[in-house]
């Protein structure tokens, strides 16, 4: 399992959905830290300023509305480890059982990302 890049990417999508991603908070919280993760946080201030874009068509528009719903995103990832498998069954014990939805899939030789 070399080169694999341990996908952790965790949605903090608003107050009403807390209680569901308490754990999911907790998960970010323990490895935010870690010297060998690396973190990325977008505030729902960030995805206002996106939000704010004059555009053009129909699907711009779309797209627009749909960010303009999300209340924030944590990302958390780490490159080239050896528990990575350990790592990723940790997270998704997480949202296994929640009513989380995968948003997107990337599979590229050693390396398998969902968001």
């Amino acid at each position: 399992m070399k080169k694999i890049i341990a996908l952790l990417i965790m949605i903090a999508v608003g107050t009403g959905v807390y209680a569901q991603s308490e754990g999911v908070s907790k998960f970010f919280a323990k490895y935010a830290t870690d010297e060998s993760f690396t973190t990325a946080t977008i505030s729902s201030k960030m995805f206002s300023l996106i939000t704010n874009m004059d555009v053009e068509t129909p699907e711009d528009k779309e797209l627009v509305d749909a960010i303009s719903k999300l209340k924030g995103l944590k990302v958390l990832g780490k490159e080239n480890t050896s528990d990575a498998r350990s790592l990723y069954k940790e997270a998704y014990a997480l949202v296994a059982t929640k009513d989380y939805e995968e948003l997107m899939s990337v599979r590229d030789k050693d390396k398998d990302m969902k968001f």
